[in-house]
């Protein structure tokens, strides 16, 4: 039997259990509220050349840094008048991957490159609080990529009569993740779409996108892709949704934990 498209339709759960410590203080690197953000995001190959309303403050200093591989783009930025900055850490810290359980977040779009665009958006918490949207479309995004859609089981005309407008989505996230670090774990697609998001209603994050692969060990690493498959197969997730994605990652990246702890017996 189809899946119907709506379960999705801007839902929050909340837990049932107490969770796991209190949300993390707001970061240097992150814009809050209407501030100007201090790490500026840079240009992709793709494309989509500034983010966060950066397009008159910020200036790219080596765009050819981000041409080989937008995932490792470490591209330098300068202000026009001010101190160049880095947009990506090279190498996160011990202290990263041993914080305490991540808030992740996850974005289906209409397709994937040039044009494309996020549709729908879902985090879940360590708490077990999980939020889902859909995105109605900006005017001028019309790029639909039909074999995407059959990945996510979305059809276009969903967004129109159920998707939230953009500012309300942005305002949204603004509010429930103020000053969080949250893991996404396609940060070179997740963060372009999550930055034409806020372009389009010129806002800022007031959380900061980081790559999940900064908390993996080897040992979890090597299991990722076996566990990711197990986890979603309990779930019974059979198809690409932001929120249940989430909950996925989430869930492998504990059990990964888990398994790879000294004292771990099978």
């Amino acid at each position: 039997m189809r899946e119907s498209p709506s379960v999705c339709l801007d839902t929050v759960r909340r837990p049932e259990f107490s969770g796991h410590g209190a949300p993390s203080p707001a970061l240097n690197s992150a814009a809050t509220g209407q501030d100007e953000p201090t790490n500026p995001v840079c240009g992709y190959p793709v494309g989509i050349n500034s983010t966060y309303r950066t397009k008159a403050t910020w200036v790219i200093d080596n765009a050819k840094a981000c041409t080989a591989q937008a995932a490792n783009c470490r591209a330098t930025c300068h202000r026009a008048s001010g101190p160049g900055v880095t947009v990506r850490p090279d190498t996160p810290t011990g202290d990263e991957r041993q914080e305490a359980p991540p808030v992740i977040i996850d974005i289906e779009a209409s397709g994937f490159g040039r044009g494309s665009y996020p549709i729908e958006i879902g985090y879940y918490m360590p708490e077990g609080e999980s939020f889902c949207t859909l995105i109605r479309p900006e005017a001028t995004w019309t790029h639909w990529d039909a074999s995407a859609e059959k990945v996510h089981g979305i059809p276009r005309e969903l967004l129109a009569t159920k998707g939230r407008p953009a500012v309300e989505v942005c305002l949204e996230l603004n509010r429930r993740l103020r000053g969080r670090r949250i893991y996404c774990d396609a940060w070179a697609y997740d963060y372009v779409w999550l930055s034409l998001l806020y372009d389009a209603v010129d806002l800022v994050p007031s959380f900061e996108l980081k790559d999940m692969r900064d908390l993996l060990e080897d040992c979890e690493q090597a299991l990722w892709h076996t566990l990711r498959a197990a986890v979603e197969a309990r779930l019974h997730l059979r198809r690409h949704r932001a929120s249940g994605d989430a909950r996925a990652l989430f869930e492998t990246l504990t059990e990964a934990r888990k398994r790879c702890a000294p004292d771990w017996t099978a």
